[in-house]
């Protein structure tokens, strides 16, 4: 029940939707009961009409049907007219189903992918990026699944009813025995194989997960491991864990569609018993065809039901875990980030940290220990230290990514308890740039579809930003695609487009995180000098362990395990690092 109920809370909205269906499903088998219903008397007119008309013959008074053309045109249209109906209503309850399916899993996406993007950073850093890509993709799917088979199982299982009502009518002891083995066979099955299911839903779950994380990695190093030549090193890792998915894929499909051919077999039997036991055909054979021409239907009809019926069980058996996963997430409630571009009501001119200490542990083992330090309007401000002094850390506290333990953050010379808002005068550059996979333009800009883009101020950060002669030798100019991660730009390139997307987006403070590490000297240089030429005109914070990036700063704080331990200007630096 625990589990059902998991499923039907992951709706959240779309639950109003569950009562229409239901009424749907229980329309569409009355129709099912009823076309089975009248098949009955449609075959005693064939075989034996004088039985027909001692039993419906108000009917025919009614209709005044007086021959027997008229009597088989009749029911003959009147039943072909009711399994019009059944195929339309059966086209509407799955395309209801669909809809509700795929409608679902589009919702549970954004919703996902919104709260991803708007998380505790710390939180994020602490998880892994495959569990998230893995739970947006294949686990939202499993759920989408699991939830088609629920609703399967529901509408297929009133059809069930309905028909074996009505052949309970027509035949009781007879269809008493057929549905005590028809429920004895589900119940066997489904506790038989409920604990395997589970078992290997876990694996596939998990399996995927790794492989996920696997191919991301080798993906994003795929120069470095081509240098190194150990692709057999991710092949490898990849190939345990494919197997481990494959082998249990194998196996939990396996299980859910092998039933159908005991199901026939179990229909195959209970048809020779009827023909053998039936009382009427030991008298009268001619009475029993009607009887057994309607079962014989039925149990045609039946068929395909008992079948889904079992493979939306065992959907359903293999999705438990997926389910849960994907609740964990879906259902948790968490503290989501609230930035509005807009809420900008004044500049920036200040901020100031006083007594900040930070642990990623939440314990007295501060990665950041009692730093404070101010950053005025127009002023550029350097760090610098060794890797793992604290560097990065301080400016996620900047950012308000990270809330520190103790301390206290002016923005503008006002208190704040989260330095969210800061994030707003801000355009951040790594190390690493982040570039889609997109043309030059919406890289600058990264604007939303339909948005209009001020062409003019584009043109303007180009050239400041030193792209022009770049764009002017692609084939398609601003429009050129440059490839997944930037592939096709240098590190040079890259970084001067993260500084026109700074511009183009007119942030008054540019904080620069090892941006020029991993580039040559020549390029360092290069930018460099394009950042001397932004000196006055915006805040800058510059993270660098070459003192040689620091050389345009006003003031430069040397960072180590996690304190201040000096405070320079360059030229102070330059000297005593000599």
């Amino acid at each position: 029940m625990d589990y059902l109920k998991i499923v039907y809370e992951l709706l959240e909205e779309d639950k109003s939707k569950i009562p229409f269906l239901v009424i749907l499903f229980l329309l569409t088998s009355f129709i099912d009961a009823l076309s089975i219903a009248i098949l009955l008397p449609f075959i005693q007119i064939l075989v034996n009409i004088e039985t027909f008309e001692e039993t419906y013959g108000w009917i025919l008074n009614y209709f005044s049907l007086n021959s027997k053309s008229q009597i088989i045109t009749f029911t003959g249209v009147m039943l072909i007219l009711i399994f019009v109906i059944k195929a339309l209503a059966s086209v509407l309850v799955n395309f209801s189903i669909l809809k509700i399916m795929y409608n679902r899993q589009a919702k549970i996406r954004k919703k996902l992918l919104h709260k991803y993007l708007n998380m505790d950073y710390k939180k994020y850093i602490e998880g892994n990026s495959a569990r998230y890509i893995q739970i947006l993709g294949n686990i939202n799917t499993q759920y989408v699944k699991v939830l088609q088979a629920f609703l399967k199982l529901l509408s297929d299982g009133l059809i069930f009813i309905s028909i074996i009502a009505v052949l309970a009518y027509i035949q009781g002891p007879l269809l008493l025995s057929v549905a005590v083995i028809l429920v004895l066979f589900l119940i066997i099955y489904d506790v038989f194989f409920k604990t395997i299911l589970d078992k290997q839903s876990q694996a596939i779950t998990n399996s995927g997960i790794a492989v996920t994380k696997i191919i991301n990695e080798a993906i994003q190093g795929l120069k470095e491991i081509k240098i190194l030549s150990k692709q057999k090193f991710f092949e490898g890792l990849a190939k345990k864990n494919l197997e481990i998915y494959a082998k249990n894929n194998i196996y939990s499909d396996l299980i859910r569609t092998q039933p159908r051919y005991l199901v026939e077999l179990l229909f195959v039997v209970f048809f020779i018993l009827a023909v053998i036991l039936m009382d009427p055909l030991q008298n009268n054979f001619q009475n029993a065809i009607p009887t057994l021409g309607v079962f014989l239907f039925a149990v045609i009809r039946l068929l395909p039901s008992m079948n889904q019926m079992l493979a939306s069980i065992g959907v359903i058996r293999s999705g438990l875990y997926p389910v849960s996963v994907l609740s964990e997430d879906m259902l948790t409630k968490q503290e989501l980030e609230k930035i509005d571009q807009n809420n900008i009501k004044e500049d920036f001119q200040s901020m100031s940290l006083k007594d900040i200490y930070f642990s990623y542990k939440g314990d007295q083992n501060y990665q950041i220990n009692g730093i404070s330090i101010n950053v005025e309007k127009n002023k550029s401000i350097g760090l610098f230290g060794q890797s793992g002094s604290g560097k990065t850390t301080l400016v996620d506290i900047m950012l308000g990514l990270l809330e520190p333990e103790k301390g206290e953050i002016k923005l503008n010379n006002k208190k704040i308890k989260n330095n969210q808002d800061f994030r707003n005068f801000v355009a951040y550059i790594p190390q690493d740039i982040f570039i889609i996979n997109d043309s030059i333009q919406n890289n600058i800009t990264l604007s939303e579809e339909g948005e209009k883009i001020d062409k003019d101020l584009l043109k303007e950060v180009i050239v400041k930003s030193r792209l022009s002669e770049v764009v002017n030798k692609l084939p398609e100019g601003i429009n050129t695609n440059i490839g997944e991660r930037g592939v096709k730009l240098s590190g040079g390139q890259k970084q001067r487009i993260a500084i026109a997307r700074a511009l183009f987006n007119k942030k008054e403070i540019l904080i620069m995180d090892e941006a020029t590490s991993a580039l040559d000297n020549e390029t360092e240089k290069e930018i460099i000098d394009e950042i001397k030429k932004l000196k006055g005109r915006i805040t800058m914070i510059v993270i660098a362990h070459r003192l040689t990036t620091l050389q345009h700063c006003d003031e430069i704080y040397e960072i180590s395990n996690g304190r201040i331990s000096e405070k320079y200007n360059y030229e102070d630096i330059s000297k005593s690092k000599k």
